[in-house]
């Protein structure tokens, strides 16, 4: 069944994210807790969840390491590709993190038809540091050269 605007992503599916500073990376190899930050976890403007993060749906991607270096272009280094399954990223908020549902949405853009959204239903803009903690214990994240292994997941 094709996905719509708005439509919540399959549970196989996966969530996807291009990295575009190196200094997301810590020495041991996880993600430092900026590549969660700034303006990439935000409030939308009329809809019903509180706080989105921007990403992809690698069903909907057809070349993994392609699409991002074309995303980066001249502007951005690629510095790799953080990723979770849709299955793993939508809670009911019963849990004591996260304690807000959440969920994978799909969001095309015309600039973007696998755009889909990791958003959180209920909390205040505020709550987006307990979305990054909560992120940051449970996203993987691979290096450029290591694209293939996000690739391997598609069912």
């Amino acid at each position: 069944m094709a996905l719509n605007a708005g439509d919540g992503a399959d549970a196989a599916d996966y969530w996807l994210r291009v990295l575009t500073n190196t200094d997301y990376w810590k020495a041991d190899g996880t993600l430092h807790n900026a590549a969660f930050g700034g303006k990439a976890i935000g409030q939308p403007d009329a809809r019903p969840w509180s706080i989105e993060f921007s990403g992809r749906l690698l069903s909907l991607v057809k070349d993994v390491e392609k699409e991002a270096i074309e995303f980066c272009g001249d502007k951005m280094p690629f510095a790799g590709v953080m990723y979770q399954s849709v299955e793993n990223l939508r809670t009911d908020g019963s849990a004591a993190i996260p304690s807000f549902p959440t969920n994978v949405i799909y969001t095309p853009k015309d600039s973007d038809p696998a755009h889909g959204d990791l958003v959180a239903y209920g909390p205040s803009v505020e709550h987006k540091y307990a979305l990054r903690d909560w992120l940051q214990d449970i996203i993987q994240a691979v290096l450029p050269d290591k694209c293939n292994v996000v690739e391997q997941l598609r069912r």
